[in-house]
């Protein structure tokens, strides 16, 4: 096993079998702060709001999508909605009917999944 014996000693160490491991398996964790599951927001009509997904990721911050009504936001092509590359979602001179539940989730744990409850008024 040459792959990661960098001092040739035909022995992997705990760092060289570490390194060896790394390269076969991806191992991600997801995780949001439980007190952050559910968000209120309130917002007047006419605003425009930014809401941010809180969900983290090891090693890296995994790829965030939004839904409402089960459906994914990024799919709409609508102008008053964006959703964008770090997580947040932005919405555009609000109106009454956009009150409800925003839902971000991890691409991959959708188990992991924060809600935003808005309240235009």
């Amino acid at each position: 096993m040459r792959h990661e014996d960098i001092d040739d000693d035909d022995k992997l160490d705990y760092t060289e079998f570490q390194a060896a491991f790394n390269k076969l398996f991806s191992v991600s964790m997801v995780t949001l702060d439980e007190s952050l599951a559910i968000n209120k927001i309130e917002a007047h009509l006419g605003d425009n709001v930014e809401i941010r997904c809180d969900i983290n990721g090891e090693p890296q911050k995994p790829a965030i999508k939004w839904y409402r009504h089960g459906v994914d936001l990024a799919t709409l092509n609508l102008p008053y909605i964006k959703v964008f590359n770090d997580g947040s979602l932005y919405l555009t001179d609000l109106k009454l009917s956009f009150s409800g539940n925003y839902s971000c989730q991890a691409v991959n744990n959708p188990t992991v999944k924060q809600t935003h409850i808005v309240d235009v008024i």
